[in-house]
């Protein structure tokens, strides 16, 4: 009975005005719906030496719920709400962090996925997803994509093989980056292949192409409305008086990647990766790269881990608005290193420390640029 009571909240909560006696009059398949989230604080502390001040310190949190529900045996279904910066109207698209201000005023919540997951039984292993999702990709590290970044559109994904040998995973999709009546739609279609030897102790190789459709000379992806290109080279374009801020290419990105772990280390997991990115699109700063280790896993009271990368990403190696949104300032044109840690407090409770030193514009004005995090992060 409490589940059916939290999910009329829920319901409430994303617009929706049923009676509380319908809402216990529910469906055979709500004993399959799952809620699930989580809720973090985090103390940040920057220092962008091409700022003044250069240092700027804030505290901020995330918070998530999901609600995930199975219809049917061959769909699934998720909707979750997060927390996230308001800027220019909307909810950032890469972040889902708020910044503690305002004086205690309220923090608004935006859909951060809704789709719809059919997989079925007649081809095992095939995943075909609509709507607003988690990345479809396998992904070794965040070069590419940011972990917090959910694109709308369609994606098919397909895994065949046995899990504990080799297996082939391929993935395809297709992603709305802008719309408009008066401008050319952005787009981005990305497929990807890859296989894996091995489950405790593995190896993959893979390989990926995402590519933009009509965003050289589309005005600058950024929802704040201070038409910034996070990194990517842009032209001046005047129209009628009005000047635009606009791409100077589109990212037509080829991926190579792979990735190794073991637990042969004391039983305790461990592993390398690393992707490298050329943009075939562009005649300049066209490459990026990420190699990095890391040892442990945070899975419980007192288990561990510990991380490093090193990057360089280039103007124009990746779309910049969609990239990592933390090192570096976001998006692309600097280059540096990742620290990482964090340590289990108790069941569904953990505390991690994140510290970068970057320098940003490496080519032209290689200003260093630090940041640290220190997360306190509770899951349920």
């Amino acid at each position: 009975m409490k589940k059916v009571y939290v999910i009329a909240m829920m319901a409430v909560a994303l617009g929706g005005v049923a009676r509380a006696d319908d809402v216990t009059k529910m469906p055979a398949w709500y004993d399959t719906i799952t809620i699930k989230g989580d809720v973090r604080y985090r103390y940040e502390r920057i220092d962008d030496k091409s700022k003044n001040p250069a240092i700027e310190e804030r505290e901020r949190f995330r918070a998530r719920v999901g609600l995930y529900a199975k219809p049917n045996e061959d769909v699934d279904v998720g909707v979750r709400l997060t927390t996230a910066g308001f800027e220019n109207g909307q909810g950032t698209a890469v972040s889902g962090n708020a910044t503690e201000t305002g004086y205690g005023g309220k923090k608004p919540a935006w859909f951060d996925a809704a789709y719809i997951d059919y997989h079925p039984s007649e081809v095992k292993g095939l995943d075909l997803i609509a709507g607003k999702m988690d990345i479809p990709y396998y992904r070794v590290a965040d070069n590419v994509i940011d972990n917090d970044y959910t694109p709308e559109g369609l994606a098919a994904k397909y895994k065949a093989g046995d899990a504990e040998g080799m297996q082939f995973m391929a993935n395809a999709a297709y992603h709305w980056l802008s719309e408009s009546a008066t401008k050319t739609d952005g787009k981005q279609m990305g497929a990807q292949a890859l296989l894996k030897y091995g489950k405790d102790n593995y190896a993959l190789v893979g390989a990926g192409y995402y590519a933009t459709t009509s965003l050289q000379g589309h005005p600058v992806l950024d929802n704040t409305g201070a038409n910034r290109s996070f990194g990517n080279e842009t032209k001046k374009v005047v129209s009628g008086g009005t000047t635009s801020i606009v791409y100077a290419c589109d990212f037509k990105v080829v991926e190579g990647f792979a990735e190794a772990g073991t637990t042969a280390i004391g039983d305790i997991p461990a592993k390398v990766y690393a992707s490298y990115t050329v943009n075939t699109d562009a005649d300049n700063d066209d490459t990026g790269y990420i190699a990095g280790v890391q040892y442990g896993a945070v899975k419980g009271p007192g288990s561990w881990e510990v991380g490093y990368n090193y990057r360089d990403l280039e103007k124009n190696a990746v779309l910049g608005a969609i990239v990592e949104d933390d090192a570096g300032g976001g998006g692309t044109n600097y280059k540096g290193h990742k620290i990482t840690a964090g340590v289990g407090l108790m069941k569904n409770l953990q505390f991690n420390v994140w510290y970068a030193f970057d320098q940003k514009d490496p080519d032209g004005k290689n200003t260093d640029y630090n940041r640290l995090f220190l997360d306190l992060l509770a899951k349920f």
